[in-house]
């Protein structure tokens, strides 16, 4: 019989925020999985951000390659096959339990059972009782893949929710920060979700799509970025009378389309005059003090005012544990793998013949200790919309060494970091270390598949007035 597999995503955990000296929080229920298991400790994800991240480890290929450009968001290649769709093909039945922004990507199309839930859901507030509902439903028919992403580190800075997460979030003995403490709450419902799940029958799988620098902040800055948040809400708020107008264009019938775009364009008229002073956000960086704070420190303190990706292993390094019963227990591997990897091993764990046409290998073989050689990962800057600020960057990371530089450019933005000696990446040795930059643009080249690493154009004619909507939300989150 074919094992059930369970995957599981918690958005924006990093990997030593997950196990490690650098973790605070108390989580039981994980560390128990942990103890279940094999864990890799130098796990990659190839982009910072959700899109990215979750479309490249579905169909194992890196995002340049499984992304292409609609309007003001990225979308999955419908034409790349995922390894939902593969499992479908061998028997398997597929279920998730999402957040509704990852509808954008075309991800509804992929699970043949799909629920999304509002980004104000979190597991403590009735995502839990949804997830384990559908756990021990009886319409869930064996086997079963089932994806669930869980959103509750990504928007720590959402006031509203923190306001509504009792029991322990304000309590230090949860975690250092606010970040460390929801997790300690997020597994209180782990436990809870792993109690209805047959471990002897099912293949555990934990990871993050991409890390977050939420994960250290202070207590100043954690309420600073509150405060931001509070902002971008009350400046991309839509209002009551554009809500109630957006029900009822909703009911038009398509014969009325032009009258619903000509509304829509009327209030993107009215939003941009209403936010055209969002850039006073911007002097606020200056309200935080930068004196004696390390490059580190500095750096994660101006992600707290805009999204400025590089190539830094807090967005890229994060966690993968494999659980089940031919896994071996107790085992932690610090050899550097990647999320492409994932589904190839999901593949041989169960028996199933991998794509041949992927990035991705099976790391099955490092799992029962049989010696593998490492392999160096792509990274970019993919973020959620082309109409982000963010630089874009492209790089290689091995176990040794950092390197990116502009996607476009190779001459400009060029940093190099020595990961053994600088796992902080502060000190940027690029310009005394000619020879391994040469040595990593030669990796890129034989990794490159289009022309500056660019995205393919959509070629489906897209709704303009969904195509707005979308960027509302985008801006709103304040990932434009």
């Amino acid at each position: 019989m074919k094992p059930n597999i369970f995957f599981l995503v918690i958005d924006g955990l990093r990997a030593d925020k997950f196990y490690g000296s650098n973790k605070s929080s108390i989580t039981p229920n994980i560390d128990v999985l942990l103890k279940k298991g094999t864990y890799f400790n130098q796990s990659i994800s190839s982009a910072p951000f959700t899109f990215g991240a979750v479309s490249s480890f579905l169909t194992s290929l890196y995002p340049f390659e499984c992304l292409i450009k609609e309007k003001s968001i990225y979308k999955r290649d419908r034409k790349i096959k995922t390894y939902i769709e593969k499992l479908q093909g061998d028997g398997y039945h597929s279920y998730a339990i999402l957040p509704e922004i990852m509808y954008y990507i075309g991800i509804n199309e992929v699970f043949e059972h799909l629920q999304t839930y509002k980004r104000s859901s979190k597991i403590y507030n009735g995502l839990g009782e949804q997830i384990i509902k559908k756990l021990e439903s009886e319409e869930m028919k064996e086997p079963w893949i089932f994806y669930l992403h869980i959103y509750d580190l990504q928007w720590i800075t959402d006031y509203d929710s923190y306001a509504n997460y009792e029991n322990g979030e304000n309590d230090t003995k949860n975690g250092k920060n606010r970040y460390e403490r929801r997790l300690s709450l997020v597994d209180v419902w782990l436990g809870k979700i792993f109690e209805r799940i047959n471990l002897d029958k099912t293949l555990i799988v934990l990871t993050s799509d991409h890390g977050h620098e939420l994960g250290d902040y202070d207590e100043e800055l954690d309420e600073y970025a509150i405060s931001l948040q509070k902002m971008r809400l009350k400046y991309y708020d839509k209002g009551k009378i554009f809500r109630i107008c957006n029900q009822i264009s909703s009911k038009f019938p398509r014969v009325l389309s032009p009258l619903k775009a000509k509304m829509a364009k009327t209030y993107v008229s009215y939003r941009d005059k209403k936010i055209k002073n969002i850039k006073n956000i911007i002097p606020e960086i200056q309200k935080i003090s930068k004196e004696g704070l390390s490059v580190y420190e500095r750096r994660i303190r101006e992600r707290a005012e805009i999204y400025t990706v590089g190539g830094f292993d807090e967005r890229y390094r994060v966690p993968l544990l494999f659980v089940g019963p031919s896994i071996p227990s107790q085992k932690v591997i610090q050899q550097q793998v990647r999320s492409i990897d994932i589904f190839p091993t999901i593949c041989e764990i169960i028996n199933l013949e991998i794509m041949k046409d992927r990035r991705g290998r099976s790391l099955w073989p490092i799992i029962n200790g049989r010696q593998q050689d490492e392999l160096p990962i792509c990274i970019e800057s993919t973020v959620n919309s082309p109409l982000s600020s963010a630089s874009e960057i492209i790089g290689i990371r091995t176990s040794d060494f950092k390197y990116f530089r502009d996607k476009s450019d190779s001459n400009k933005n060029v940093n190099l970091y020595d990961l053994k000696v600088d796992p902080l990446e502060e000190h940027n040795i690029a310009k005394q270390n000619h020879e391994i930059i040469e040595r990593m643009e030669l990796l890129l080249k034989q990794l490159e598949t289009r022309k500056d690493f660019d995205y393919a154009i959509s070629e489906c004619d897209v709704d303009e007035v969904e195509s707005k909507m979308i960027e509302q939300e985008l801006k709103k989150l304040g990932y434009i």
